[in-house]
């Protein structure tokens, strides 16, 4: 008795030392996989906000999207971009997922999981200094999740509310680079219609704030709007953001989550918002054995996720997308997403074949 049980002690012991030596071999191998921007960004990448006319809602806008943005110095096991927040910005990414963590030196960093990456300042100073010289684009920041380590999180959120302000919403008007929803007609903030209405003239050269937490007196201030829950659950009901997140669907394999997934996704923006408010479909897959990385999953997962992107151009579900987020962002797949613009009808007519001719510059 004691002997199988030993022996079964052995076998689990010499499967956990498998699966880290694997790990770490498959770290090794694909530790520089290659999602380098491939191509260096040009006027028409930093700029392609200024094709879009200035009367089209930013709901219905086409945009690149940064899943979990700020971990480019991270690990390989939680990496899921190489480029910097700057780089980002410049091959045409305009949404990122921001996961805030304060760190033993009292500082903000970004977080994902239990892993810690760059400083929240100088990737929002980034930020900031990109919309004070592009003046024609707007950026969605998605403050997803904030962490003190199991202590209380409000800190957190007060410590990141304070640098948002300080770096977006100066003292006047004429110095304030943060879309700031507007009382309605009964004295009241409306957040959810405001966003709903928001047009690309209005969301010129500011960043629109998006904050995952429920009630509180953040939302005291005009520039800070609500996002749902990962299953939309309905709890937040002034969320103008939704962005789903379903664990056991995003670890299927890359066809399964293609076919099964994102469609689902769709629907429950349909379905649980009511096509209401800005709509961030996740494009990435997630390492349910914590193995394998995200470098690896996208890399089975990259040319098939293109295709649905492309796909989408003669898709019924075109009319519902809005942020396309996915991982290991660079020029190539950001201008599949912004190359739909074209189909929505969002291009300036005057600007159509600039348009066209550079999205055509970053092909493959």
């Amino acid at each position: 008795m004691l002997g199988r049980i030993a022996r079964r002690i052995l076998l689990v012991i010499a499967a956990l030392v498998a699966i880290v030596l694997l790990s770490l071999g498959l770290g090794a191998a694909y530790a520089n996989i290659g999602w380098q921007k491939q191509q260096d960004a040009t006027e028409f990448s930093q700029n392609w906000m200024k094709y879009v006319r200035d009367d089209v809602l930013v709901k219905n806008v086409v945009m690149p999207g940064s899943h979990d943005a700020g971990t480019s110095t991270l690990l390989w096991l939680g990496r899921t971009q190489e480029l910097t927040i700057a780089d980002q910005l410049e091959v045409g990414t305009r949404y990122f997922d921001i996961r805030t963590e304060r760190g033993e030196d009292g500082e903000l960093y970004i977080y994902h999981s239990s892993l810690r990456g760059n400083l929240l300042r100088p990737m929002l100073e980034s930020v900031r200094d990109f919309l004070k010289t592009h003046s024609t684009e707007t950026v969605v920041l998605d403050f997803q999740h904030f962490s003190d380590k199991g202590n209380d999180e409000t800190d957190v959120q007060s410590a990141t509310l304070a640098l948002v302000s300080e770096l977006f919403y100066g003292s006047t008007s004429s110095t304030r680079m943060l879309v700031s929803a507007t009382t309605g007609i009964d004295n009241k903030v409306n957040k959810v219609a405001y966003i709903d209405a928001l047009r690309m003239s209005t969301a010129r050269g500011k960043a629109i704030v998006f904050w995952g937490a429920s009630g509180g007196d953040v939302f005291d201030n005009n520039y800070i709007f609500q996002r749902n829950d990962d299953e939309g659950s309905g709890t937040r009901t002034q969320s103008a953001l939704h962005s789903f997140y379903l664990g056991n669907l995003n670890k299927k394999s890359s066809q399964k989550y293609i076919a099964e997934g994102l469609p689902t996704y769709i629907d429950m923006y349909k379905q649980k918002a009511g096509a209401s408010g800005i709509f961030v479909l996740q494009g990435q897959l997630t390492d349910g054995l914590i193995v394998f990385g995200p470098q690896i999953r996208e890399k089975s997962h990259n040319a098939k996720m293109n295709d649905y992107v492309k796909a989408l151009e003669t898709s019924d579900d075109l009319q519902y997308i809005n942020v396309i987020m996915r991982d290991f962002v660079n020029a190539q797949k950001n201008m599949l997403a912004i190359n739909l613009n074209l189909a929505k009808g969002n291009v300036k007519t005057s600007l159509t074949q600039d348009f066209t001719n550079g999205v055509a510059s970053f092909a493959e």
